[in-house]
């Protein structure tokens, strides 16, 4: 729950907060093969490849949220999510869940 709610806050607090003249945040659902792929994309401004690096690891940094958010997925439904960097500038952050009766009964908890 409210995993997309915090993308979506890390995106406009970390990304578009600064930009002048604000930015956009895409958010998309759809299925492919046996997943729901849901993202959530930024056009801010192009962030150094060593920050990249940095997001998931065990390391100190300002992505509390996407660390968390990281290991409650994988926890659920054994893989985390994935982070895109993107060509001149954003990032998208994808997440893919499993369109298996275990997803589906763990939805019906939640």
């Amino acid at each position: 729950p409210l995993v997309i709610q915090t993308l979506v806050e890390n995106s406009v607090q970390y990304e578009l907060e600064d930009r002048k003249h604000g930015g956009t945040v895409k958010i998309t659902v759809h299925s492919e093969k046996s997943f729901v792929i849901i993202s959530v994309e930024d056009d801010a401004v192009e962030m150094p490849e060593s920050t990249y690096g940095m997001l998931l690891s065990d390391e100190e940094s300002k992505s509390v949220a996407l660390k968390n958010i990281n290991k409650r997925l994988i926890k659920i439904y054994g893989r985390g999510i994935e982070i895109e960097r993107r060509e001149g500038g954003g990032t998208k952050i994808i997440i893919r869940i499993p369109m298996e009766n275990k997803a589906i009964s763990l939805k019906a908890d939640i």
